[in-house]
This record gives C-alpha cells, structure tokens and sequence, in this order.
C-alpha cells in the first residue's frame, strides 16, 4: 500500500497557537481513549499567525491535530485509527472560531509491524545510534524495561506492515516508535480537492 507522512509547513509563526488550558491538553495520553468526552480546549491565535484549517500547537500529544471543521469533514468520510473529538475554540483578534482537537490513540497497531522486513535505530537521549534489530514489540519492551535512566529509545528507519494490518486505514500512526501520521492516497487526495490549508504531504511510501 502507498502512504504519505501528513506535514504541517512550516508557518510564519510557529506554533500558531498558545494554548490556554494547557493543563487539560497536557492530561491527554496518546496511549489511550479517554472516558471524560466534555474535555474542551482554548487557545489565543497569536499575533501575525494566519488562521488555518490543521493548526500547528505545542499542547498535548504531538500527534494530535488542532483541526477546523472543514477538516474534520474531510477525515470522516475516512477511515482513520481509534480517534475522538474534543471541542476546541482559537480566539483571534476577528473574534471566537470552533474547532475541533482530534485526538488518535491504537497503540496496539505497533503489535502488527513486519518487525523481520521492517529496520529500526536505537536512540539515546532521543539523539540516534546504531541499528538495532527487533523480533516483535515485545522484544521491544523488554528492552526498555532494562533501561533504568530512561534513555533508551527506538525510532522507525524503514517500515513494512505484517499481513493483519488494516489496509483501509487512511490515517494512523505508530506509538512509541514513530511520530510521523500516515495517510492514505484516498485521504490526501480529498484533502487536497477540499483545499485544506496548513498541511502538506511527503513523497509517497510504501507500507
């Protein structure tokens, strides 16, 4: 299957938000779907940031997307990773504008990686060492449960998908080792017809 890593360009300002309950975005796991569905999110548009459909921000999980409503269309006539919705409103010097926070959290997807096919490199301090070959995520966790000053990490050089992956998937991304989000051709395709601004994608890779 062909995919694309989803980019938010690099704006004028950037992050184009400063996030006013950061308290609550930082409570947000991307490991996991929360219960509480009322969570709801502020932000101010900062001065000369442009308004966009995916807004970049420094809240809460990175994978997660600050979204307009004209965006969360085009993702749910998709078939995206477990996700919710939270609400979200950008306040601006032209007044209150609703958005949406999208929040994905599958990390069992990373148990379906072709751990033989796929190449991995092991980190430290988050700065890149040496390949590392890895057996399954399990091989992966044990690994880590070994490392008592938290430095150790794994980052994904080359990626294949085993054979029980979910090829109609459109978005998904993968938990702990990556934090690029995949999309499919159908969903960048309709991103693009919908002229969604504030994202951009990479060349075209094969899952």
């Amino acid at each position: 299957m062909k995919y694309y890593k989803i980019i938010t360009p690099s704006p004028n300002i950037f992050p184009q938000v400063e996030c006013l309950t950061a308290f609550t975005a930082e409570a947000i796991s991307p490991w996991r779907i929360h219960d509480c569905t009322d969570i709801s999110l502020s932000f101010n548009l900062k001065k000369k940031a442009e308004l966009t459909d995916v807004v970049t921000h420094m809240a809460g999980p990175s994978e997660d997307f600050l979204i307009s409503k004209k965006m969360k269309d085009v993702v749910d006539s998709c078939n995206i990773m477990r996700h919710q919705y939270f609400n979200a409103i950008i306040k601006s010097k032209e007044g209150t504008h609703n958005y949406y926070w999208l929040h994905l959290s599958q990390p069992e997807l990373t148990r379906i990686i072709d751990y033989k096919e796929s190449e991995f490199i092991q980190t430290e301090w988050c700065e890149e060492k040496d390949i590392i070959r890895l057996d399954s995520y399990e091989h992966y966790t044990r690994l880590k449960s070994q490392d008592k000053d938290a430095s150790f990490g794994v980052n994904i050089k080359k990626i294949l998908m085993s054979e029980e992956f979910d090829r109609t998937l459109d978005l998904f991304y993968l938990l702990p080792f990556d934090d690029s989000v995949y999309v499919s051709e159908k969903l960048r395709r309709r991103i693009e017809d919908s002229e969604i601004t504030g994202v951009c994608f990479s060349n075209e890779i094969t899952i």
